[in-house]
């Protein structure tokens, strides 16, 4: 379950971990955790760790987060024949995926983030990251991510054996493409908690 740490100056620390659960009551269990936390305290930034995230289920992180993301197109995916999918935040929900039904209401908040992200960020990790970019107050801290940015299905065999294929690749709010391509800061640094500290505490300020 995700981490939320108070820290000074009114930030607060997320560190989100992977979600690899099919389980639709840890789903929500997770989402819920972050939405009670962020749609209903006082805060004035955050600093959102991604460093260990390997990915696994977006959907709860994302859904979890909503109170953070504005509603509206994330990121977007497209196949070999060109077709693109959009994957649109509707609070709740993302259109084409799974809905989460929230214990608490969505508050939705615009606050500085500060996104830190490393070698380990990846897959679904890099997704979350990647649905930050382009945003007004964002910035993201720390090393290239994984480099894992792509849209993959699981497809079941015969023999019950299943193979998770790469079906897509995937495309930020700004118009970048990513083909197995990491996910750059905007910093780079060795201690990005220090530096997202310092860059919040400026905005804040």
């Amino acid at each position: 379950m995700p981490n939320i740490e108070r820290l000074d100056n009114g930030i607060i620390y997320i560190k989100l971990p992977p979600f690899t659960s099919v389980d639709k009551k840890q789903s929500k269990k997770y989402a819920d955790t972050l939405n009670h936390f962020l749609s209903q305290k006082e805060y004035q930034g955050i600093i959102l760790d991604l460093s260990d995230n390997t990915g696994g289920n977006m959907i709860p992180m994302l859904i979890g987060l909503s109170s953070i993301l504005p509603n509206g197109r994330l990121f977007s995916s497209v196949n070999k024949y060109n077709q693109r999918t959009s994957f649109d935040l509707s609070n709740n929900r993302i259109d084409n995926q799974e809905t989460i039904a929230l214990a608490d209401p969505i508050h939705k908040k615009k606050v500085p983030v500060a996104v830190i992200m490393g070698k380990r960020t990846s897959s679904s990790g890099e997704v979350v990251g990647l649905s930050f970019k382009g945003l007004n107050d964002i910035r993201h801290f720390g090393q290239d991510s994984a480099g894992y940015t792509t849209g993959n299905v699981v497809f079941w065999l015969y023999d019950g054996a299943q193979i998770n294929l790469t079906t897509s690749t995937l495309i930020d709010r700004q118009g970048k493409h990513y083909e197995n391509d990491p996910l750059q800061p905007d910093t780079y640094s060795e201690n990005p908690l220090r530096e997202s500290k310092k860059w919040l505490k400026s905005k804040i300020n």
